[in-house]
């Protein structure tokens, strides 16, 4: 959550003051979360009128102002986490295949054979034999 507050004598520039929230949650995906509690509370008084006439004990009540601001703001952070952007189809039956591959497999990694022509040995041509 964040505000505007008032600038600094040097600059004319508003300042921002800023609150953050943090927290650990293991959800499972449709359910949500309600982060409540998030309250801020803001004074602000200010004074204007002209310009010495307004500085005077009892006179200045007539050429000066004054006016005072409270502002009370409660807020919620609703949650519920979704898969934005999941595997296209092809994608996703590629994977199961390789997944049900591997669990359905219980020969030896070693004997197989995944390459059918080997890389050329340094120094040597392709067409040369071992």
């Amino acid at each position: 959550m964040s505000d505007l507050i008032p600038a600094i004598a040097s600059t004319s520039l508003p300042g921002r003051s800023t609150s953050k929230l943090t927290t650990l949650v293991n959800m499972k995906l449709g359910e949500s979360l309600v982060l409540s509690g998030i309250r801020t509370q803001s004074q602000r008084r200010s004074t204007g009128g002209l310009p010495l006439l307004s500085e005077i004990p009892i006179l200045g009540l007539f050429f000066g102002s004054e006016s005072q601001t409270r502002e009370d703001v409660e807020g919620a952070v609703f949650i519920i986490p979704s898969v934005v952007e999941s595997l296209p189809r092809d994608s996703m039956r590629l994977v199961n295949s390789a997944a049900s591959q591997f669990e359905e497999y219980s020969g030896d990694i070693e004997s197989i054979n995944a390459y059918n022509k080997r890389p050329p040995m340094s120094g040597k041509k392709a067409d040369e034999k071992e």
